[in-house]
């Protein structure tokens, strides 16, 4: 708000990686609704299980991955014609 001087009520929209929010959760892409004094999460994406942790960062598949267990569950391993599941080997 600052850099472009705007003045608030604003609906921001934060695409700014992952990180710790003032719940003590991990947030990321969030939609905030701001105040020249204070902001309030209106919005958010369901959380996800991110496989590895950190090395999402590195290794997209593992968040594609998460987020495939999310929608469907065990049945997710059995994907095997998509992409984020080629990507892993068979142990």
């Amino acid at each position: 708000m600052a850099e472009h001087q705007l003045q608030g009520p604003v609906l921001g929209i934060a695409w700014d990686g992952t990180g710790y929010g003032t719940d003590q959760t991990v947030w990321g892409g969030e939609f905030l609704q701001t105040t020249d004094a204070s902001f309030e999460r209106v919005a958010h994406f369901l959380p996800y299980f991110l496989p590895g942790g950190d090395c999402c960062a590195e290794e997209p598949r593992r968040s594609a991955l998460g987020l495939l267990y999310s929608c469907y569950g065990e049945a997710a391993f059995e994907m095997t014609d998509l992409a984020p599941m080629q990507a892993f080997k068979a142990s």
